[in-house]
């Protein structure tokens, strides 16, 4: 590979880098409020039901604190 195909791919690799991932909205929700959020939306379908019990315990547990 010479210098000139080496340096674009080096360009290309770096475009690809930059524009990765996902842009995410600003939101007014609290901190407190991510658990209950998280557990709901992202993981409800792939948790056995006893996980979802004990996971909320624990968010439970921890506002108290």
């Amino acid at each position: 590979m010479d210098e000139n195909t080496a340096r674009m791919e080096g360009i290309k690799v770096l475009n690809e880098y930059n524009t990765c991932g996902q842009v995410v909205e600003p939101t007014t929700m609290s901190f407190a409020d991510f658990p209950d959020h998280w557990i709901v939306n992202d993981f409800v379908a792939s948790l056995t039901e006893i996980t979802v019990i004990n996971y909320r315990k624990k968010i439970s547990v921890s506002k108290q604190i």
